[in-house]
């Protein structure tokens, strides 16, 4: 799950995920193209993306961020999403 706070970010990283593995495809599945964009798919299937952490958090294992490097930006995200995991 990506979660951002833009429809329009959160759809330029999905563009960006499906470019790298359209990239991979080209190596990987050189002489099967109807292969390699089944695989584009189904793993494209697997990212979903929100606008809202609350969303996403509770049903996560890992929480991986990428946000500006200000710690008092960051230990509010961590704040906000400690508040929202479950124990």
């Amino acid at each position: 799950m990506l979660v951002d706070m833009s429809e329009d970010i959160l759809k330029k990283s999905v563009k960006g995920i499906e470019g790298s593995l359209k990239r991979v495809v080209k190596k990987k599945f050189a002489d099967k193209p109807e292969a390699g964009e089944e695989f584009v798919q189904k793993i494209l299937q697997n990212v979903s993306i929100s606008t809202d952490p609350a969303a996403a958090v509770p049903s996560s294992d890992l929480v991986l961020e990428a946000i500006v490097e200000n710690l008092k930006v960051k230990q509010d995200l961590f704040s906000r999403l400690d508040k929202l995991a479950p124990a």
